[in-house]
């Protein structure tokens, strides 16, 4: 049987060398040659052979792949790779992907001729449908084309792609997109070859899509898939990575119109489906991404017409349904690849923007539009997970280190307290990213001073406003409310992800003050550094000006209550009764004797009560005697009035305006009663030793050596040595200032604050300047300051300025301690 088969299908279809020729014998042999091929066919049926007469069809098929088409198509694509010499890289380009259609044009002409006898065998068989064996015929030619496939055919393919969407790209917007521009190229040539490329770019369109049917005909799109899908998402990369730092503008949309415009239309005319509408908004698919292979293989190519009198006209009806189907199949593809697509564009996006969160916070509010943009993506990627984790690591890299100041920290905190509530309204991922910033603002010894600082501040802190704030009074009062207190309308379960030791309330209070406030769990600290800095800043002032304070404690009391800050209460009446307690006695007061003086000096009082007050170190040391004149009359006469109270002196405290007039200037200055006591016995004695000024002044010599260098520093006094012994001068003449190349070292209350710690112990620092420079061997200047403050504890206190170290340094420097070279500091070798 086998044998007859054979003689059977040689003698009525044709021989191997004629199977891919350019015609068959039946074709042209009229209406008789027709009649006798439906008659062997239907021989073939009666004897049950129409099986066995397949498999030779396909047998046959194969032997001719195998020894003329597949051997012919490789050699074409090898003949592709090995371009001809001397062409430049844009004409190599365009010759390899001419090759390369001419290649898939030649191997689609061969198959579609197997692919009309295959439904003449099908029509004239009726075992199978013309659509099983095309995609028989399919999976065989895939088989032994790409057994032995070229290493370079994805390369190939990737270039074919590659200039197709870049040839549509320039078509739709008038610039290419993948194909770069050649930077050695003149602007003249560059204007004259993108003329001759607009003119092509037409035609080369319409040639893409010859090439996309025919590949679509061969059901090579699963071949390749990959590669498209590479492409695409290249594309998709590119162009959100040209959104990098745009934070004040919403990029988004563009970007997804610019996905519909030109991703999809193009994908459309590869998968050979009409041109897209617009699509709806993406949700997240399944994980799996859609293949071409799976669904193509249902795909099957429309045969050739003929004439109404051969048997491959009668096909025609089951063609159209297989081709219906075939366009549904790749329209349903279409619409995987699009959800696919469009999310990974979306994904992509919440990607870079979360890479750039952390400096999107820094700019807020200025960037609220890219926080819109990624709260879009956010919605339809359910990225939260990953915006958690990587928003965490950028502070603890970025902003929790000790080189950062405290008050960016703080500031950057506030930031990301606004901000959040646009990604996440939960406050499960604010909860989250805040948990290691609160911590390690606990560890800080100025957390609460800063906080404090900005709260109050009355040059426009950061914090000012937000106290002032009437969106939410009594914040504080009500931080600890249950979360019964919330509307039923607003309420919503907390997420898988929130701590459960925490309430919803609290979770979801973007009220700043609350906020920051809660870092250390209570009130407490944030009060008592207020009593601080209120008593300075009280301390500090000459016409007893309160107004500020008191509108800054009356803002407080809303969120810290009234019984919490009775004590202020108490030291802001106690600078409305120094005002008219003083007010009173000095009508009461007569001129000093002895001082030179027409008037006595004016002095303002700022009687405190002990008790409320914040203690405050003394130092020890003697006033001139008119000033003490003048504060025991002052004395005299409030304990007459204010029977039976007494005032103790604090000397040390309080503010001094100077004008002192020199020979070639006038100096204008507020200062601490010692550094005007110092600067006062040199109006009587131009020069003094640091040992006799010191003893007239009742206070030790370290002191005033710490003390005095206030006036060198300005120029006022200045450093001499007579026999071996340190002396100060009066300096009347600045011409008469000996050089010096550096600064003095000074105490840091030069203000008349409420404390008058000296600003660095010399062997202290010297000590931890050690420690340091041994871990670091060299360090500048301003390095060196800020590892001092971050070592400033109760047992080192550091409150030196950049100009105090530095003249500290310099003394080092000069004593041979230290090395500076190139602005570095080091120890001796």
């Amino acid at each position: 049987w086998k044998h007859a088969v054979d003689i059977f299908g040689k003698a009525v279809f044709f021989d191997q060398r004629s199977l891919f020729a350019s015609s068959y014998p039946f074709q042209h042999a009229g209406s008789k040659s027709s009649a006798n091929v439906g008659s062997s066919l239907d021989n073939l049926r009666r004897y049950s052979m129409e099986a066995m007469f397949v498999d030779w069809i396909f047998e046959s098929v194969s032997e001719s792949l195998s020894n003329s088409v597949v051997p012919g198509f490789w050699h074409q694509f090898d003949l592709l790779l090995a371009k001809p010499d001397g062409l430049d890289w844009r004409a190599s380009r365009k010759w390899q992907l001419k090759q390369f259609e001419a290649a898939i044009e030649k191997l689609h002409t061969s198959c579609q001729r197997v692919k009309n006898v295959l439904g003449v065998l099908s029509q004239g068989l009726k075992i199978t449908t013309r659509a099983t064996l095309v995609e028989r015929f399919n999976l065989l030619l895939q088989t032994l084309v790409f057994t032995d496939a070229s290493a370079q055919f994805n390369f190939v393919v990737r270039i074919f792609l590659e200039h197709h969407f870049d040839q549509f790209h320039y078509v739709t917007f008038g610039t290419s997109y993948f194909i770069a521009d050649d930077p050695a190229e003149s602007e003249e040539n560059k204007a004259v070859r993108l003329q001759a490329e607009s003119a092509v770019a037409v035609g080369e369109w319409k040639s893409f899509k010859k090439s996309c049917a025919r590949i679509q005909d061969l059901n090579w799109l699963g071949i390749v898939e990959d590669v498209c899908r590479q492409v695409i998402h290249d594309a998709i990369h590119s162009k959100i990575i040209g959104l990098s730092r745009k934070f004040e503008e919403t990029c988004l949309n563009n970007m997804m119109e610019w996905v519909d415009e030109v991703v999809l239309p193009w994908l459309a005319v590869l998968l050979g489906v009409p041109s897209p509408s617009s699509p709806s908004p993406p949700q997240s698919p399944s994980s799996d991404s859609p293949s071409l292979s799976s669904s193509s293989r249902k795909r099957v190519a429309t045969s050739s017409s003929s004439s109404s009198s051969s048997p491959i006209s009668s096909t025609s009806t089951s063609n159209s349904r297989d081709s219906s189907g075939s366009r549904a199949a790749q329209q349903a593809l279409f619409e995987q690849w699009r959800d696919r697509l469009t999310f990974f564009a979306y994904e992509q996006f919440a990607e870079l923007r979360i890479g750039e969160l952390f400096d999107i916070i820094v700019d807020y509010p200025d960037s609220l539009p890219a926080l819109n943009d990624l709260s879009s993506c956010l919605q339809r990627t359910n990225q939260l997970t990953t915006l958690t984790k990587c928003l965490r690591q950028a502070f603890e890299r970025r902003l929790l280190h000790p080189g950062a100041n405290t008050s960016d920290i703080i500031s950057q905190y506030i930031s990301l307290v606004k901000a959040m509530p646009s990604l996440d309204p939960t406050g499960v991922v604010l909860e989250s990213v805040s948990q290691p910033i609160r911590q390690y603002l606990r560890s800080r010894a100025d957390t609460v001073r800063c906080i404090v600082t900005s709260m109050t501040s009355e040059s426009g802190g950061e914090l000012e406003a937000e106290l002032a704030s009437p969106s939410s009074p009594d914040a504080l009062l009500q931080g600890n409310d249950s979360d019964d207190e919330m509307g039923a309308s607003t309420w919503a379960p907390d997420p898988l992800e929130a701590d459960p030791s925490s309430s919803s309330k609290d979770r979801r209070n973007t009220d700043i003050i609350f906020v920051l406030t809660s870092i250390f769990g209570d009130h407490e600290p944030f009060v008592d550094e207020y009593r601080m800095l209120l008593a300075d800043r009280l301390l500090s002032k000459t016409d007893f000006d309160t107004n500020a304070e008191v509108t800054q404690l009356e803002l407080l009391k809303l969120r810290f209550g009234e019984s919490a800050l009775h004590f202020h209460e108490v030291m802001l009446k106690d600078v409305q009764d120094s005002k008219r307690t003083t007010s009173n006695i000095k009508a009461l007061m007569t001129p000093s004797s002895g001082d030179g003086l027409s008037e006595p000096p004016p002095i303002e009082a700022m009687i405190i009560s002990k008790e409320f007050w914040p203690t405050a170190e003394e130092e020890k040391f003697r006033l001139p005697l008119p000033i003490m004149e003048q504060l025991n009359q002052f004395s005299s006469h409030y304990e007459q009035l204010k029977t039976p109270r007494e005032i103790s002196w604090k000397s040390n405290l309080g503010t001094v305006q100077l004008e002192l007039e020199l020979q070639d200037r006038c100096v204008s200055l507020d200062v601490s009663p010692v550094l005007a006591t110092i600067i006062y016995h040199f109006q009587d004695q131009s020069v003094w030793g640091l040992d006799e000024l010191a003893g007239v002044m009742e206070m030790p010599t370290s002191s005033l050596r710490k003390k005095i260098n206030f006036w060198v520093n300005r120029s006022v006094l200045q450093e001499v040595r007579c026999n071996q012994t340190l002396q100060f001068q009066l300096l009347e003449n600045l011409a008469d200032k000996k050089n010096s190349n550096f600064l003095y070292l000074e105490e840091a209350d030069d203000g008349g604050g409420s404390s008058s710690s000296v600003a660095l112990d010399e062997e202290e620092a010297e000590t931890f300047l050690y420690g340091i420079l041994t871990n670091f061997k060299t360090l500048s200047l301003s390095r060196i300051h800020h590892m001092l403050q971050l070592f400033s504890s109760t047992d080192f206190v550091y409150r030196a300025t950049t100009a105090e170290l530095h003249s500290f340094l310099a003394k080092l420097v000069n004593q041979g301690k230290l090395v500076l070279e190139d602005g570095l500091y080091s120890k001796p070798k």
